[in-house]
């Protein structure tokens, strides 16, 4: 195993002890399907092992096991397999939404109230969302080509704003845990991560004439007076930039022991990308602020998406002029296609990408707290490509909900509190712009105080 999987292993906990459990699944007709979300279920949530055997005599013998058929076993918990994880294709089809003991489900079961008899096939319902099969299907986009909260199943649900794949996962392991007292599943712990997307290493400082003339008149046209003031002192040195906050945040993870990351975007070739031009030694010298304090990992820029070529040039660029070379991403604005961009992002050597949320709402993408593996349904193949979904992003309350800091740090902490129930992994996105008291008030003070509390 090499550096950077390491780095992502230590992070999220991805491989399983060798003394931990192992739950033997009965299936008659095994699929990629179903061990890409055994996998996901026992390995990266439940931190357990499996195996999937369609041998009765190996099934009966195991210490710990799980019916996944219609032939009535009588003595382990019996799920009745839907079909979706037998099939080989992407079919349209409408989701049937069933409460039951005041949790949504998906494939339930005919004899719901049937003893031993799990009331929805867990399996398909977890491998619906987190191989993001409503996306591989067609669905709309919005005007920068992405798969958005208004589209998404979960919200239309209403549960984009609890782990809900987590849930059904714990709802197994309650009925695992009845069944087989002595089953001991490895503890694990809720952990909250921060990630800054940097689109604009620093606000004034070292922009060249001609942008800091150009800035200077469009605040003057806005009567930004308090602007026209900030970026004077600025360049004169009388005051520190201010999204120049690289060693204060360093400081504020390590002193509060959560893990920080950042995201560098390198490019300067579009509209939608603003920073300062790669090889410029400012970077050299945040990069010398953070340390190691914090991961770093790339933010392609918008048009990477869709062009490898860019994506290249910004990767070999920034391996050049910086010396280290990422294993990590974040899609500037979320570009993020989930048919194309994993595949091109793993061809490139990147082994995970933390793009998957939404930019106008807070919430669980794929209904998980937990990193899982990309599934390719062109090879209908698991990968080792890492997806790793986030819970808010902090432009979702300032520009999209014109939230308050106090109603966005309140919002916060009831996101943690599901992530709490399911230990799994509270992950948020901020911008350096975000810490500019000018920009958006009171942020900086909200963003410490989740170091303080979401650790304690």
């Amino acid at each position: 195993m090499n550096k950077h999987a390491q780095d992502l292993n230590t992070l999220f906990h991805l491989e399983v002890e060798a003394t931990a459990p192992c739950v033997v699944i009965y299936a008659p007709l095994p699929s990629e399907r179903l061990r890409y979300t055994c996998q996901f279920i026992f390995n990266q949530v439940l931190r357990c092992s499996f195996q999937i055997t369609h041998q009765l005599n190996t099934y009966q013998t195991a210490a710990y096991k799980l019916n996944y058929s219609d032939k009535a076993l009588g003595d382990a918990y019996q799920i009745l397999p839907h079909g979706l994880l037998l099939d080989d294709k992407i079919n349209a089809f409408t989701l049937n939404w069933v409460k039951h003991e005041m949790r949504p489900l998906l494939f339930c079961a005919p004899q719901i109230s049937q003893q031993h008899l799990l009331p929805f096939d867990v399996f398909a319902a977890v491998f619906y969302c987190i191989s993001r099969y409503e996306e591989w299907q067609t669905v709309e986009r919005d005007e920068h080509g992405r798969f958005e909260a208004q589209h998404s199943q979960l919200r239309q649900a209403g549960v984009l704003q609890q782990p809900i794949a987590d849930e059904w996962i714990y709802t197994l392991k309650t009925a695992l845990s009845h069944a087989f007292p002595t089953l001991a599943f490895p503890t694990k712990t809720f952990q909250y991560i921060s990630t800054v997307d940097v689109d604009n290493l620093f606000a004034y400082q070292h922009k060249s004439l001609v942008r800091t003339l150009g800035g200077l008149l469009k605040d003057l046209l806005h009567l930004r007076l308090a602007a026209v003031k900030e970026r004077i002192q600025v360049r004169l040195n009388l005051r520190p930039d201010p999204f120049d906050v690289y060693k204060r945040l360093g400081e504020w993870a390590q002193n509060d022991r959560y893990p920080l990351l950042y995201f560098f975007l390198y490019s300067n070739a579009s509209k939608f990308d603003r920073t300062l031009t790669p090889g410029h030694k400012a970077y050299q010298q945040v990069l010398q602020h953070i340390g190691s304090a914090a991961s770093i990992g790339l933010h392609p820029s918008y048009n990477t998406s869709i062009q490898e070529e860019l994506l290249k040039h910004e990767l070999d660029t920034w391996t050049q002029l910086s010396g280290q070379k990422p294993s990590i991403s974040r899609q500037h604005y979320l570009r993020f296609d989930i048919k194309t961009t994993p595949t091109l992002l793993s061809k490139n050597g990147f082994l995970a990408d933390f793009s998957m949320g939404f930019a106008s709402q807070p919430g669980f993408r794929a209904g998980t707290a937990h990193p899982f593996y990309y599934y390719d349904f062109s090879t209908e193949q698991g990968t080792s490509f890492l997806l790793v979904p986030f819970a808010f992003m902090d432009g979702s309350f300032f520009i999209y909900q014109k939230l308050s800091a106090d109603e966005l740090y309140a919002h916060v902490l009831k996101l943690a509190e599901t992530v709490k129930k399911v230990e799994g992994f509270l992950i948020g996105v901020s911008h350096e712009r975000s810490f500019s008291s000018a920009i958006y008030k009171d942020f900086t003070s909200i963003y410490k105080k989740f170091g303080q509390t979401l650790t304690t």
